[in-house]
């Protein structure tokens, strides 16, 4: 008996003097790492991160997080680990994760102070992976982070970094779209998408724009339109919803639904507007038509005024009272819809005089408006008995349009005086005026000189 117990104590104390060997590697290493030795410090902690008996303790990777991180931002030793910062990152998220399991927490604090300055290291280290086409690699250091994100529940990392979780997962979507990887992008865009915080348009533009190019028009649509739900004034997937419907040739579907709702919600400016903007799109897509019937008239009436015979002059005359009559159907059209459109931003305006998108869209309906009269006075022949009369009123309902543009665009300016569209709307429309110094001087405001 007395043999047996021998052996047993012998077998007990082979064991306890082997864990403490490993334990003293990690305290080598971490005197090592006091002393500057960082080539010493990874030799012993990845000695200990080998062995089974030290590979899992808090302890263990808490040290090997410091060691690694130092190396990531020491020059003098990076060469050591090109990818420290990986290291250091996932070796601080495995400390608290298994000093989760322990009775006493001794590491989960150090452990999280650690984490939280290898996640500025590993973010660096991603953008420099980014910058040199290696996506494949910036993608997962951008997923580790994650991890830290997940793993810091005090939210330490985000204000660390000034960057919220779902700004690392959109880098995440943005990459994996580069590496055409359709699976991982709508994995990562669906993290965002049923985020009940999100809050920004980007996943549900991306993630349409992916079903557009699969041919799903459907799921396209339903996933602008759960965008919408969730931020119904947000302009760039109103656009998405008019891309699509308008790829569907459906623009008059949208319409009727913007109809169905307002007759609902009379003072829903929002959809007055989305409306209008709709249907002026729609005038000035009608009205580009135009100047080709215009352009089709004139090289017939010179055919018309070299005719030497009745029969010719017969002919042309009626080919070219043809084409102006199409242009000027054409223009009746377009016009329809401009007066609708109209209608549609002024009653937004009168409920919300500082609308600025109603204003600015109201300011550049007017100016396009004109481009009837301009092609009609460009087609006028002086020579023509009425001419010149027809051209001083055509100047004059001009004039009147850029005055009505001005006033709009105007409006807009005091409201967004900054905004790049309104500065250009007023410089042309100075310039349609004749206004040369009103128009320079918003050219520069625009161009910052």
């Amino acid at each position: 008996m007395m043999k047996k117990r021998v052996v047993l104590t012998l077998v007990t104390a082979l064991i306890s003097v082997g864990a403490f060997a490993q334990n003293y590697k990690i305290t080598d290493a971490e005197i090592s790492l006091t002393n500057g030795n960082l080539e010493t410090a990874k030799e012993d902690i990845d000695v200990a991160a080998s062995n089974p008996k030290t590979a899992n303790s808090p302890w263990m990777w808490k040290v090997r997080g410091d060691v690694y991180y130092n190396i990531s931002v020491d020059s003098l030793y990076s060469h050591l680990a090109p990818e420290a910062a990986s290291v250091s990152l996932q070796s601080y998220i495995s400390s608290v994760e298994t000093d989760k399991l322990e009775k006493k927490q001794k590491y989960t604090e150090d452990a999280l102070k650690g984490l939280r300055q290898a996640s500025v290291s590993a973010y660096y280290r991603a953008y420099a992976h980014y910058q040199e086409n290696n996506f494949a690699k910036a993608l997962e250091y951008y997923e580790l982070l994650l991890k830290a994100y997940d793993t810091d529940a005090e939210g330490g990392v985000a204000k660390t970094l000034q960057q919220a979780k779902n700004d690392i997962v959109q880098y995440c979507a943005n990459l994996a779209i580069k590496m055409n990887d359709k699976v991982q992008a709508k994995k990562f865009l669906n993290m965002m998408i049923d985020d009940p915080k999100y809050l920004s348009a980007n996943a549900y533009l991306q993630m349409s724009s992916m079903m557009m190019e699969d041919g799903d028009t459907t799921g396209a649509l339903a996933i602008v339109d759960k965008g919408r739900k969730k931020i119904p004034d947000n302009k760039d997937l109103f656009n998405q919803e008019i891309a699509i419907y308008q790829q569907l040739g459906k623009t008059n579907t949208l319409v009727e639904k913007l109809s169905e709702v307002i007759e609902a919600e009379p003072n829903n400016i929002l959809y007055r507007y989305y409306r209008g903007t709709i249907v002026s799109d729609m005038a000035s897509k009608t009205m580009e038509i135009g100047p080709s019937y215009s352009d089709s008239a004139s090289s017939v009436r010179r055919k018309l005024r070299s005719a030497k015979t009745p029969a010719e002059k017969k002919k042309f005359q009626t080919e070219m009272d043809a084409f102006v009559k199409t242009r000027d159907s054409i223009y009746a059209q377009s016009m329809e819809q401009f007066d609708l459109a109209e209608k549609d931003f002024t009653e937004a305006i009168l409920i919300d005089p500082n609308y600025f998108d109603a204003l600015f869209n109201l300011g550049v309906l007017h100016f396009n408006k004109n481009k009837v009269l301009v092609d009609k006075y460009n087609y006028l022949d002086l020579n023509t008995p009425g001419a010149t009369e027809e051209s001083k009123k055509l100047e004059d309902s001009m004039k009147s349009g850029y005055e009505k543009a001005l006033e709009q665009l105007l409006k807009a300016y005091e409201i967004q005086s900054q905004d790049q569209g309104v500065l250009l709307a007023l410089q042309q429309t100075y310039s349609q005026l004749g206004n040369k110094e009103r128009s320079e001087e918003f050219r520069k405001l625009r161009t910052g000189e």
